[in-house]
């Protein structure tokens, strides 16, 4: 993928405006912090035409990385979830543990759990060998997930919105880097309600947008996930930045008006109203 965005974007800059080898890589891994990370690619545009088009590119490899992210992702829960099943017994659901004072091997192994015993009925278990192989699996993932991970934040370090974001206390770089994913062009929505409907934060007949049994979701529900999290920031953050400031106003005003439930409906109106700052920024538009 590395080869593939380096010919893009030597196709919009020329291939002297493009640096990919490593050697060349080396002199910008770190941008006056402590950190370092070796980017994917150096670009050096000589118009705005061509920022628009690099930005273009990027939004596009930004797209591609961040579903293969949530590819690795799922299938490291869904494992995790297996592993955990194994361990519980499969007509209670509830934890093997051994009786009080008595290490039963039936119990912890190849039965059910002491409350079920003498049921009759057969277990489903995993068998050991594919338990085995199944834990092998996970370390594996893991670390292919944050090698995934890795690449979606070098890849936002080169989106020009990432100085704004950088701005806005609550998103760090892998939250920065997973909205822009999510959203790639800001530039393709007329407003910010279509922004935040997009990420199914709008509403809907008075009601914040849901997941509905038997209807088809006309929302991205990662979005909802990623809103929450920024949202956990505000609350550790308190009045800290321009962000968390806003956070705790609009927290008054809802402890006023029903103290249930205060912190997540102050938390979402402090994103949506960072969401709106974004998409006037990347559009040029008055907030």
């Amino acid at each position: 993928m590395q080869e593939n965005l380096a010919t893009e974007l030597a196709g919009i800059v020329g291939g002297e405006g493009v640096l990919c080898r490593p050697e060349d890589l080396m002199l910008y891994e770190y941008d006056g912090s402590v950190e370092r990370s070796v980017p994917e690619a150096v670009v050096f545009p000589t118009s705005t035409q061509q920022v628009a088009e690099r930005s273009t590119v990027v939004e596009r490899q930004l797209s591609l990385a961040y579903r293969i992210w949530q590819d690795v992702q799922a299938e490291r829960l869904r494992l995790e979830g297996r592993l955990r099943s194994a361990n519980l017994c499969k007509f209670c659901g509830g934890k093997k543990v051994p009786k009080k004072d008595h290490e039963c091997a039936r119990c912890l192994q190849d039965g059910p759990c002491y409350h079920c015993e003498g049921s009759g009925d057969d277990p489903m278990q995993i068998p050991p060998e594919a338990l085995a192989s199944l834990g092998l699996s996970l370390p594996a993932l893991q670390q292919a997930e944050k090698d995934s991970c890795g690449r979606l934040v070098r890849l936002f370090r080169q989106h020009p919105l990432r100085p704004v974001i950088d701005q806005c206390d609550g998103i760090g770089e892998e939250l920065g880097a997973q909205l822009i994913g999510m959203v790639g062009n800001f530039g393709r929505f007329r407003n910010p309600a279509k922004l935040w409907a997009y990420l199914g934060l709008g509403v809907v007949d008075g009601e914040r947008q849901r997941r509905r049994k038997g209807e088809q979701m006309n929302f991205k529900p990662e979005g909802q996930v990623w809103a929450f999290k920024v949202g956990e920031q505000f609350w550790h953050w308190g009045k800290n930045g321009r962000y968390g400031a806003m956070y705790a106003e609009r927290l008054l005003l809802e402890e006023a008006k029903r103290p249930e439930g205060a912190k997540k409906r102050a938390a979402r109106y402090t994103v949506k109203q960072m969401l709106k700052h974004l998409w006037c920024v990347a559009n040029g538009a008055e907030e």
